[in-house]
C-alpha cells in the first residue's frame, strides 16, 4: 500500500470537493448569470466587499443572507458589463480558498472600462456551500471609473504573472519562512528579512501610489530586487507608525495568502487608519519570496494621508 500516494489522492479528492461550489459561482459571474443562491449558499451566508466607506466605493459593504447577497449581484450586473473575465488560480487551505482573478468591464453610467485584479477570501461548509466571503482589491481605483472626470481606462497596480508559477508540492514550509521574513521586517532586522527572498524579489503595492496621477499614498507601486526593498520599506516604514497588526496564514505548496487587520498612525498628521488586507507570497523553488502583493482598503489609506483632499 503506498500510503504517501493515498494521502495525495485523498488530498487531492478534497480539494476538488471544497472548490465545487465556489466555481460554480465563477461560472455564473462571468456570464453574469442569476445565482442559484440555495445550491451555492448557506442560508447565513455573509459577502463583504472590502471598504470602510461605502458611501464612496461602489459596492463596498456587508452583505448578509439570500436577499442582500442576491440583491448585490444584481445591482453589480447592472453597473457593469463584462468584457473579459480572467481567472488565475485558487490556494486551499481546508475549507478556506483564495481566489485571483483579473476582471475587464465597462461602467454603463460613465462608459468608462477598467482592467483589475481582484481575491475573493471564501469559507465553505461541509457540504462545500459559500458560508463567507471577502473581496479584495484596490478600492480607491475602483472608483475612478465609476466618475465622469478623468481618464476613460483605469488599470490596477499589477502582479507579475511570470513570477505565478504555481507549485503544489514542495519540500519546504511555505508559512513558516514567510512568517520569518515578517518577524525579522517587524523586528527591524532587515537583512534578515531580505535574506529570505530571492534576488529578483518584486513589490507588487495595489494603491494611488506617488509615481501615478493621484499620488496619494506613500508607497504602493511596483518595487525591483534589493534596492526596491529598501525604497518600499524607507516609503512605508518612514510615514506611518503600526499600532496593532493581526494576521492568519492559508498556504498550499509555494503559495502563502495572510489575511490582515491593520491599525497605523500617519506620522505627519497622526491621522489613523484601520484596514482589512489581503498579502500574497509566491516563493521559488528554493524557497526564497519571489513576489509579495499586497491589497488593503486603498481608500480608507488616502483619506488618512491626504485629510483636506474632499475623498
Amino acid at each position: 500500500m503506498n500510503v504517501t500516494k493515498d494521502r495525495r489522492t485523498w488530498k487531492e479528492h478534497l480539494r476538488v470537493r471544497t472548490l465545487t461550489n465556489i466555481l460554480k459561482f465563477y461560472d455564473c459571474f462571468q456570464k453574469q448569470e442569476v445565482m442559484p443562491f440555495d445550491e451555492l449558499f448557506t442560508e447565513y451566508a455573509v459577502w463583504i466587499m472590502n471598504g470602510k466607506w461605502t458611501d464612496n466605493v461602489p459596492f463596498a459593504g456587508i452583505y448578509r443572507g439570500k436577499d442582500e447577497i442576491s440583491k448585490l449581484f444584481e445591482t453589480y450586473f447592472n453597473s457593469i458589463r463584462i468584457i473579459e473575465f480572467e481567472y488565475e488560480y485558487e490556494v486551499v487551505d481546508g475549507s478556506e480558498v483564495v481566489v485571483h482573478f483579473n476582471l475587464r468591464a465597462k461602467v454603463l453610467a460613465t462608459d468608462k472600462t477598467f482592467d483589475m485584479e481582484f481575491f475573493d477570501h471564501f469559507r465553505v461548509d461541509e457540504k462545500a456551500r459559500i458560508i463567507f466571503c471577502r473581496r479584495y482589491y484596490d478600492t480607491f481605483t475602483f472608483t475612478l471609473p465609476f466618475k465622469t472626470e478623468g481618464p476613460s481606462h483605469i488599470v490596477d497596480v499589477k502582479t507579475n504573472r511570470v513570477n505565478h508559477k504555481i507549485n503544489l508540492n514542495v519540500d519546504y514550509d511555505a508559512a513558516r519562512l514567510v512568517w520569518k521574513i515578517y518577524e525579522n521586517f517587524y523586528a527591524g532586522r532587515l537583512e534578515e528579512a531580505k535574506a529570505g527572498m530571492n534576488p529578483n524579489f518584486e513589490v507588487s503595492y495595489k494603491g494611488p501610489g506617488l509615481e501615478t496621477e493621484h499620488a496619494l499614498i506613500p508607497y504602493p507601486g511596483k518595487y525591483y530586487g534589493e534596492s526596491g526593498i529598501d525604497r518600499f520599506m524607507v516609503n512605508l516604514g518612514t510615514t506611518a507608525t503600526m499600532n496593532f497588526i493581526d494576521r492568519y496564514f492559508l498556504v498550499e505548496g509555494n503559495c502563502v495568502e495572510i489575511i490582515f487587520y491593520e491599525d497605523w498612525t500617519v506620522i505627519e498628521n497622526g491621522r489613523i487608519y484601520s484596514v482589512y488586507t489581503l498579502n500574497n507570497w509566491i516563493l521559488d523553488e528554493d524557497g526564497k519570496a519571489i513576489e509579495m502583493m499586497c491589497s488593503p482598503d486603498t481608500y480608507e489609506i488616502a483619506k488618512a494621508y491626504n485629510p483636506d483632499r474632499g475623498l
